[in-house]
């Protein structure tokens, strides 16, 4: 959801005011759906479902946000209502996967390194270009 915002107002048809919009639905399911989906997941073949899950939905709602760039601003901004709740699904699926992949994959008296090492690694692309 971190770009959206400014592909919405630079790439669409949509008024500036659906970047504020789109964050309510995508706060709300996670308020709501997070735990739920969280439940389902507690082993790692059990993560490994949700994180397949997360990949169709995130899928699924970029290709339900891609055509907003297109038409006239109602379509537009139904477009973005219907991707970001798909994507948002994406992401509940794949913060319950990754949580057990970083907790459960752990020896017990390792699962502080491997945490540690898990959040390094999947956040390691996006800084490896910054100069200090």
């Amino acid at each position: 959801m971190f770009l959206l915002p400014p592909w919405i107002v630079e790439h669409t048809a949509a008024p500036r005011w659906t970047t504020s919009a789109m964050l309510v639905p995508n706060t709300i399911l996670v308020v709501v759906l997070q735990v739920r989906f969280s439940r389902s997941v507690g082993d790692v073949p059990s993560a490994g479902r949700a994180m397949r899950w997360a990949g169709v939905a995130i899928s699924a709602g970029l290709v339900l946000m891609a055509p907003a760039e297109k038409p006239p601003s109602p379509l537009a901004v139904l477009l973005l209502a219907a991707g970001t709740a798909a994507y948002t699904l994406g992401e509940i699926w794949h913060s319950a996967a990754s949580a057990e992949y970083s907790f459960g994959l752990a020896p017990a008296g390792a699962q502080g390194q491997y945490a540690g090492v898990f959040g390094w690694a999947t956040a390691w692309p996006r800084g490896r270009h910054r100069r200090s």
